[in-house]
């Protein structure tokens, strides 16, 4: 493994879901957002908050065994600037000390926002529970 995680593009993980890699097991999508979960979030994408994964031991290695079979894992927050790289790093720790194959760690550039923004109005598919008062920008005709 390198030292540090992999940045995807939006446009990488927009295929990757296209292709169905969450449904079909081989791509996990972990949004570690706390409350700013609610409102919507990217197809498929397990919510472990960021606060969880540090301060419980517990939930990091039961998170790390269910990853056993997966090539890819992107992480994000709302901008991946924070939250997801630090979550990213304490993940990548851990899968050190598991007895299966690690998953590729990568960390969604521009996080939630910039999928969204990018996403949201032409391919709402890729996205579950999206709502407008929380994201007035999708009822913007423009």
């Amino acid at each position: 493994m390198a030292s540090a995680a992999e940045h995807m593009e939006a446009e990488e993980l927009a295929a990757r879901l296209r292709r169905g890699e969450v449904e079909n097991g081989t791509l996990c999508v972990v949004d570690v957002r706390d409350s700013d979960f609610e409102g919507g979030h990217i197809r498929g994408a397990v919510n472990l908050p960021s606060i969880k994964l540090q301060g419980s031991p517990d939930a990091l290695d039961a998170f790390v065994a269910s990853l056993a079979g997966k090539s890819a894992l992107v992480v994000h927050c709302m901008l991946s600037q924070v939250r997801g790289p630090a979550s990213a790093r304490l993940i990548r720790a851990a899968l050190k000390q598991c007895k299966h194959p690690a998953p590729r760690v990568y960390i969604l550039r521009d996080g939630f926002e910039g999928f969204l923004y990018r996403f949201a109005k032409t391919e709402p598919s890729l996205f579950i529970g999206l709502e407008s008062d929380v994201w007035p920008f999708l009822d913007d005709p423009k």
